[in-house]
């Protein structure tokens, strides 16, 4: 086999050059500008098509939705208007335990500063929709497009930030809150002999959701001293229905926690309403969480 006689870098360069254009033929990259201008044409109208075809398919899809709520509501949505719950302080997404020595400030300084940052909102939320719906005001003239206005007041004077939420003295608060679900409107209990929990027992309140916390075990009641609610009643009702309001806040409750030391026990907190369905499982209606306190 005769070898290939090597090319030089100059005959590498001309040959670039010569395929970058070509005086001969006139030729631009290999192609003449008769086959340039027909590609440019063909890609200009391939990719226009395209977008066109997007804009119709978009135009089409936004033409189904609602700019005021979602598309599949009541029992067709997901949710089935059944509202699950949350809670704060909620400082890291894969652990639920709120855990701290009440003597030492660093170890909940960050539950504090996540609480403080939770109810900053309600302090600070004012607009011409935003009516007062507390004492004899109920709120029930309110239009469709106004929403009441939370005070904090209602959270009560232990759970508040000038007392560190009482975390300080081994007294965690736990902010809780019934998820958003548009147009769920609870129906409230408005007696004491349906079969609800001994917990309800002298706060049932017709114009309130209720609210219970209950260890998960028979140790972790036994380990609860007291539990306090603010309010102690529950969710104002006069809140819902949530109706993608501007300034809309939904209503919260504190709960504060008087637990034995040195022991890491699980709660169960659940909102009580008779369109509201428990599950221990997929947590509808309730939220689960842990507290552990040290000295």
């Amino acid at each position: 086999m005769p070898n290939e006689e090597k090319k030089s870098f100059r005959e590498k360069m001309s040959n670039c050059g010569h395929f970058c254009y070509n005086s001969e033929t006139g030729e631009v990259l290999g192609r003449t500008a008769n086959s340039w201008l027909k590609i440019v044409v063909f890609y200009l109208f391939y990719y226009g098509a395209l977008a066109g075809f997007f804009a119709v398919c978009m135009t089409v899809f936004f033409t189904t939705l609602d700019s005021q709520g979602p598309t599949q509501r009541n029992m067709q949505s997901l949710l089935k208007q059944n509202p699950g719950m949350g809670f704060r302080p909620f400082t890291d997404v894969t652990k639920t335990v709120i855990k701290f020595n009440a003597k030492n400030p660093t170890e909940y300084e960050e539950y504090v500063k996540n609480l403080n940052d939770s109810i900053r909102i309600y302090t600070s939320s004012a607009g011409d929709n935003v009516v007062d719906c507390s004492g004899s005001n109920t709120g029930s003239n309110k239009g469709d497009s106004e929403v009441c206005g939370f005070p904090v007041s209602l959270l009560g004077d232990r759970c508040t930030p000038d007392n560190g939420f009482g975390y300080p003295e081994g007294k965690p608060c736990v902010l809780l809150k019934i998820n958003k679900v548009y147009g769920w409107k609870p129906q409230t209990f408005d007696n004491e002999t349906e079969d609800l929990p001994d917990a309800l027992v002298g706060r049932l309140d017709p114009d309130y959701v209720g609210v219970t916390c209950e260890g998960e075990s028979d140790a972790d009641k036994d380990n609860t001293r007291n539990i306090t609610f603010y309010p102690d009643k529950g969710f104002p009702a006069v809140y819902y229905p949530y109706l993608n309001q501007p300034g809309y806040l939904a209503p919260v409750v504190m709960a504060q926690f008087d637990v034995a030391p040195g022991r890491l026990l699980m709660f169960w907190c659940r909102a009580w309403a008779r369109n509201i369905k428990h599950h221990r499982v997929d947590l509808q209606g309730s939220v689960r969480f842990e507290i552990m306190v040290d000295y």
